[in-house]
């Protein structure tokens, strides 16, 4: 296998990975009982940054304000972006259907593709754009039932979120050679201080803050930290297709964990992002990556 085959077979890993890890969210919050959700979303930032600090401690060994100097202008971009992510989900699923903010989503690979043509001259492959088609379909079939029963400001919250995830792949590809971590502490600091205003703190009972210390820690941190590096691997466009399977992994652990049942149109829709997600993964696989330009005359 050669290195690019064997660097983008990273990339899809990680990225695949992090979906895993983001799709654990919904049976989690399932289980959190009467803690409204700026309170949860305040919790959940405090636990990342907590944790990411603890992080880059060592990794940095105990650097950690250099780390964060060294991240510049794109940190702060990439936070912000970040910060939108973390705090958007949790308020667009409060303020319109789950099917909108899955439906509306999916509009993030084709930010993502448009942005990575423009900043970063990444064409996408013929490959990519059919397997983003056939996944947009696939997850509108999933939600087909339960269509336009959100309000407008839930729906362009949502949007937001495939906005800010596109932005932020672009910059992460621009900043492979430096340690991205601070960016996603950034993010969690502005989500934080978002949320705080409005958090009441009600129902925080050990429970509780134990449920939303995984979402903190492990369903959002564990899984940034695979998507950022995945991102380095892989073109824009393909790094957010594949970060869809969150939206069809996470029914899935409801399904399996919660009894909630999925209707046929959800079972068919999953079926169509997952074999669009594995055709380009097989693709790319077999692509063999184009030589390293000669040096110029």
């Amino acid at each position: 296998m050669q290195a690019g085959t064997e660097s983008r077979t990273t990339g899809v890993l990680l990225v695949a990975g992090a979906a895993l890890f983001w799709s654990s969210g919904a049976p989690i919050f399932r289980h959190i009982r009467g803690v409204e959700d700026w309170t949860i979303a305040f919790w959940r930032a405090a636990f990342l940054v907590a944790a990411l600090l603890a992080v880059l401690a060592v990794m940095e060994r105990g650097r950690v304000f250099g780390a964060f100097m060294r991240v510049g202008w794109r940190g702060l971009a990439s936070g912000a972006c970040f910060g939108v992510m973390m705090t958007g989900f949790m308020l667009a699923l409060a303020r319109t259907s789950v099917a909108n903010t899955m439906l509306l989503m999916t509009a993030a690979p084709v930010f993502a593709a448009l942005l990575g043509w423009a900043v970063l001259a990444e064409r996408p492959r013929p490959a990519i754009w059919a397997a983003m088609a056939a996944a947009a379909c696939g997850i509108a079939l999933m939600v087909a039932g339960d269509l336009g029963s959100g309000a407008m400001l839930g729906n362009l919250i949502a949007l937001s979120i495939a906005v800010a995830a596109a932005v932020n792949i672009v910059i992460l590809r621009g900043a492979r050679a430096i340690n991205m971590i601070p960016a996603i502490a950034i993010g969690g600091v502005i989500s934080g201080l978002l949320s705080l205003p409005f958090a009441d703190h009600a129902g925080t009972n050990a429970l509780n803050l134990t449920l939303i210390f995984l979402l903190g820690v492990v369903q959002l941190g564990c899984g940034s930290i695979l998507y950022l590096y995945g991102a380095r691997h892989l073109q824009a466009a393909e790094t957010s297709l594949i970060a869809m399977l969150e939206s069809v992994l996470a029914p899935l652990w409801v399904w399996l964990l919660l009894g909630e049942t999925p209707t046929a149109y959800g079972l068919a829709g999953g079926a169509i992002v997952f074999g669009a997600v594995a055709a380009l993964t097989l693709v790319s696989a077999r692509r063999r990556p184009a030589p390293a330009p000669g040096p110029s005359r």
